[in-house]
Parts: C-alpha cells; structure tokens; sequence
C-alpha cells in the first residue's frame, strides 16, 4: 500500500494543474443539477412484500380502484353536529353542491359520491363516505406534484367551501405531502448546517493553527457537498430517496470533510514546522494520512452499502445515498486538498509571528532578547576563559551549535520566540 501511495501521489503532483479545473467542472455541474435531488424525494417507507402493512395497501390502493397512490383527494367534513345521528352527508345538499363546484372550478376528472351516482352503491359508501356519515371524499387519479397549480386547487376547494363554520373543507395527497417533506428536510439541512459547521472550523482550527490551511476545509466540504448532490441527483430517478435522507447525507459529508481535513492538514503542518521542503510535506500528506483517509472512506462506504441487502426500500437507499457521499467526500480530499498544496506552497506555508515576542528580528524568527541565544553566549565565554587548547577544543563544538542555531532560528524551529497561528 505504501508504494502504491507513492505512485499516486506522482501522479498528482504530475496532475495537479488540471485536478482544480476538473473540480470546477464538477462544482458548476453540481449547481445546476445537483437541486434536481430535492425535488425527487418521496415519503418512500413501504413495508417489505408479504407484510400485513404491505397486504393493506395493497388491497387499498390497487384493488378496487377508488383510490390510488398518486390520487389527490378532496375531503369534506361536517363540523357543527347538525343534522343529528340520523344524519347523512351523501343527502345534504350543501354537500352536493360543493362537490360539484369543486368539478367546474378544477375541471378535471373526478370520482364523488354523486358523479358516480347509479354505479354500486355499497362499493362507493366504503371508499367515498365515512362509518358515521359525516365525511365524504373525492378523488382526483393523476399525478399532481408540487407546483403554483396545486396551490391554486387548494384555493378552489376552499372557495367551494361557503359555511366554514358548518364544514370543513381540505386538499391532500402523497405527492403534496413530499413536497412539504422535502421543504421541511431543506429547512431542517440549513438549521443543523448553522450550527454544526461552526463548530467543527473551531476544532480543525485549534488542532491545524494555521489560517491559510483552514482555506483547504472551505474549499473541500462545498465541492464534496455538490459533488455528492449531482451523483444523487442523477440517481434520483431511479433510486428512490427517503425524505429524510438530505440531512443524513450533508451530515455524514460535513463530518467526514472535517475529519479528513484535520488528518491531512495536520500531517502537513508538522513537515513545515519541521522545516522540510513542501514536495516532502505533500509526499507524507498523501502516503500516510492519505492511506487513513482511502481506508476509512472505503470502510464506511461499504458498511452503509450493506444496507442494500435489507428487504426494505428505503434502507437500501438510504445506503446507498451514504456511500455515494462518503465516496465523494474521500475523492475531494485525496485529490484536490494535495494539488492546492503542491499548487500554492508559499500561501499554505505562511505563517506569521508575534512580533512582541521575536523582537527586532522580525518574522522569521528574532535573536535579541532570546534565551537560546543568552546561553549560547554564555557557554562561549565560559568555553574561551579556560585559554590555551582547551578553550580552543571547546570553541569547536560551540562554532557546531552556533551554525546550528542560526540554520533553526532561520527556520523558526527554536523553542522560544515564534508562535504559530
């Protein structure tokens, strides 16, 4: 594994002018397609086949052919008591009337109570009216969705609807209430992104220190994020999401760019606080932390794919949605994070020192007031008082130590006087 490590991290630095403009292609294509996910999620949580739940809808919805999965249906419900135990919803007038503003205002193919008056009776008070006669439905068969026009069907049953004191009048289906759903999974999305990103920038900057590195995680966690949403949402139209898979999704993305982003940047940071040459410290980013980052995304991307065996449909997609984020995020992180790095070494290795604490030495690192340098003085003068060869014989390995301190203090390695941001 090492060495194939090696190999990659060749190949990147071979490639890493053209990784970026790679990625940009991804994140424009991810901004126009990506949303398209949103709109394709479902209240999708059928039961496996054979259940008593799954025996149920099926006869409800496929047998009879009243009702349907896609129906929109229009509901109205006498409120105020009236009428007594005797009374009957299909012989109010009221009731009638509003059913057959509701066809003239919608204009489109309806199954009532009335419209459907002479056919089997017993058949149409099972499925159009309710055990106490209060209730009544019609069903609208046809695929609705979301848009400006199911707002405006809802206006026309709620003007039908003249004594709002004496009926209730409503408009429901499945398809409107994914819509609502998947509103309600972007709200909740931006409701944990306000609070969690904050707080993991204040962990990956207390543990990287370094202001030009953190520029890595920004660009990282958006590229892997609309990277994850153009896979799903070209998946979407085959693979049914879950409405609740959004936040389940950017969660796991978010996490993930954030821990890999902590081992990368925090293997980088210690080769520049060693003062080794940037290849090197890219080389070390790429073939250790690189080799935790592939493993780990490989693992978990596996683990959630074995949901794909469970008999349930919204756990396989649920699975496979994970992994496809998961795969995202690690190839943002092994391929874009290492080319910045080999692309930009001035900008990433910058550093800047408090100027109170080196003195007038400046920013790399100063000699006046330095203790290091108070006790190289000292060992001199002690070393040149003995005279003779022995303060010669000591004056060597002080001349050794000096050239020493000069090469670390020119690299900001000695203890005192720089501070890392």
């Amino acid at each position: 594994m090492p060495r194939a490590m090696h190999a990659y991290f060749s190949f990147i630095k071979a490639t890493r002018h053209v990784i970026p403009l790679v990625w940009m292609a991804v994140i424009g294509c991810g901004i126009k397609w990506g949303p398209a996910f949103f709109d394709n999620l479902e209240d999708n949580l059928d039961s496996p086949r054979g259940t008593p739940s799954n025996l149920s809808n099926h006869l409800f919805f496929d047998v009879d052919g009243f009702c349907f999965p896609d129906a929109s249906v229009v509901v109205l419900q006498r409120t105020d008591g009236g009428g007594g135990a005797a009374y009957d919803i299909t012989r109010d007038p009221y009731a009638r009337d509003f059913m057959k503003a509701v066809r003239e205002g919608l204009n489109t193919y309806e199954l009532d109570w009335w419209s459907l008056n002479g056919t089997d009776t017993a058949a149409m008070d099972t499925f159009l009216v309710s055990a106490d006669r209060r209730t009544t439905v019609m069903a609208l068969p046809g695929y609705y969705g979301c848009g400006w026009y199911v707002d405006d069907m809802r206006a026309t049953v709620m003007q039908a609807n003249t004594q709002p004191d004496k009926y209730w009048a409503g408009m429901t289906s499945r398809d409107m209430m994914d819509c609502h759903n998947s509103d309600a999974a972007k709200d909740d999305l931006g409701h944990m992104d306000a609070v969690s990103i904050p707080l993991a920038l204040l962990v990956l900057a207390w543990r990287v220190q370094s202001l030009p590195l953190m520029c890595i995680a920004f660009v990282a966690l958006p590229t892997s994020l609309l990277t994850a949403l153009l896979v799903l949402g070209r998946t979407s139209w085959t693979i049914t999401y879950p409405n609740f898979s959004p936040a389940l999704f950017m969660s796991t993305s978010i996490a993930m760019n954030f821990d890999w982003s902590l081992f990368l940047l925090s293997r980088y940071q210690e080769g520049v606080r060693a003062g080794r040459a940037n290849d090197a410290c890219v080389r070390d980013v790429v073939v250790y932390s690189g080799h935790t980052v592939v493993v780990s995304g490989l693992t978990l991307a596996i683990a959630f794919l074995s949901l794909a065996g469970f008999p349930v449909e919204f756990l396989q997609a649920t699975g496979k949605g994970a992994a496809i984020t998961l795969v995202s995020a690690m190839l943002v992180n092994i391929t874009l994070s290492p080319a910045l790095l080999l692309l930009f070494p001035r900008f990433f290795r910058w550093q800047p020192r408090c100027c109170c604490r080196c003195g007038r030495g400046g920013g790399v690192g100063g000699t006046h007031d330095d203790p290091s340098r108070e006790k190289l003085l000292a060992r001199r003068s002690i070393s040149g008082g003995g005279g003779g060869s022995g303060g010669e014989a000591a004056a060597a390995p002080d001349a050794e130590f000096a050239r020493d301190f000069e090469l670390r203090a020119s690299r900001g390695q000695h203890g005192g006087p720089s501070v890392h941001f």
